[in-house]
């Protein structure tokens, strides 16, 4: 009499062998779509627009000054738009009560100075630091402001960028504290 072979596997080794043979396609199929979604989606085209201390290090900027002291700063920009433009940053002191509306710019507003403005040509992925801007607040008080807006050239005229606001908080000390 001949005996059968004994290389049979037990049913629940297959069931986990399938398993995971069904997990390993799956893992490989959604890591090489998202390497090929990732590598073929095109650019978003944006400005990186930040504000920078008096080192030009996006970090630690005076919250309190005296009356009268200067703070410097300085912007940095980066055009990804895919084309040249022409960029303008303009500068301004606020009030506390300063009424802040993204959509719109500051310079309606009437509890703001104008400061200073730059402008800069920059083509597809250059960069730029402004020169430094330099604020003083004459008025001692809380929460006054240093804002910064984001202009682009538009054929003629410069039209303001929405949400290209930056701000900074200043406590304003007296003189003699």
């Amino acid at each position: 009499m001949r005996k059968k072979s004994t290389n049979k596997r037990n049913p629940s080794e297959l069931s986990l062998e399938k398993i995971t043979r069904i997990v390993l396609v799956v893992g490989i199929i959604c890591v090489s779509g998202a390497i090929i979604y990732t590598l073929t989606i095109p650019e978003e085209e944006d400005v990186l627009f930040f504000l920078l201390n008096e080192n030009k290090v996006l970090r630690d900027y005076p919250t309190n000054v005296t009356q009268e002291e200067k703070i410097t700063t300085f912007i940095f920009i980066q055009n990804l738009l895919g084309e040249s433009h022409d960029f303008q940053i303009r500068c301004y002191r606020g009030k506390a009560e300063t009424y802040l509306n993204p959509q719109i710019g500051v310079a309606t507003n009437t509890n703001v100075t104008f400061i200073s403005s730059q402008n800069i040509s920059l083509g597809n992925k250059e960069e730029w630091i402004s020169n430094q801007i330099n604020i003083t607040f004459p008025e001692v008080g809380t929460n006054q402001l240093a804002l910064y807006e984001l202009w682009i050239k538009n054929g003629d005229s410069w039209e303001y960028l929405p949400n290209y606001l930056l701000t900074l908080r200043i406590d304003v000390l007296p003189l003699n504290q």
